[in-house]
């Protein structure tokens, strides 16, 4: 195997590498941004609790 094989096996095996770093971190991204969206839903649910609370007891206080 001449040295020109060799650099050219080793950039395609750093090809790969960064293939699949790119791969794996779209993938982290996308698993996050969805947590991020139902984070978001249950904040909001628990905003619409809050405020029903807050009306029973001004209800209740009245």
């Amino acid at each position: 195997m001449t040295e020109t094989e060799q650099w050219i096996i080793l950039i395609g095996f750093y090809i790969l590498a960064l293939l699949l770093f790119f791969y794996k971190n779209a993938k982290l991204r996308r698993a996050l941004i969805a947590k991020s969206d139902q984070i978001r839903e249950i904040e909001v649910e628990l905003k619409n609790l809050e405020d029903s609370m807050k009306t029973r007891n001004e209800r209740t206080n009245n």
